[in-house]
Order: structure tokens, then sequence, then C-alpha cells
């Protein structure tokens, strides 16, 4: 969530990096996957609410609301999802 391109190399192709993929670009980041790199470009990212749509897919969408309240003081993320195992409670201190 950095205001700067970050590159990650041979990130794997499974469900939950391109659902947090997804999400991240629901939030503004621009992604683009060349050969065995993915480039995240957050720059212009002005969003501070997390899809519930996307984040009650996996149990990793609640993993943006820390740098969404570090970025922008406020965030708006749903409880996680991602199986049917129970409710997730999520705790503030």
């Amino acid at each position: 969530m950095a205001n700067k391109k970050t590159t990650i190399k041979n990130l794997p192709q499974v469900r939950d990096i391109k659902t947090m993929l997804s999400l991240l670009q629901s939030l503004g980041s621009k992604i683009k996957i060349n050969n065995k790199q993915t480039i995240i470009d957050n720059s212009k990212q002005q969003k501070e609410f997390a899809s519930y749509n996307l984040v009650k897919t996996m149990r990793a969408g609640i993993l943006v609301l820390g740098p969404l309240l570090a970025k922008f003081g406020s965030a708006k993320v749903s409880l996680p999802g991602g199986c049917a195992i129970g409710t997730r409670p999520i705790m503030f201190i």
C-alpha cells in the first residue's frame, strides 16, 4: 500500500492472490503482470473502502485494514470470509 510501485517476482497464481490483486485494483491500485513479475502501483490509490464482495471471499481480506488505516486514517472493511467454519471475530484494542 506504499505510494510507489512495488515489484513482486514469482507470485503464485492461486485464487487468494488473484482476489487480493482484484481487491487492490478496487482500491485504486494499478496492477501489471509481465512474465514472472507482478507490478503494483499504489501512487494514485484513493479509496479507503474495501469491497465486501471481495473481502468476504477470503480470510486474508482483513489484512488491508491496517495499511488503509495507516494511509488514510480511517477504513471500512467487512469481516473476513473464506470458508464456513463459523464467525471470525476481529478484536480492536
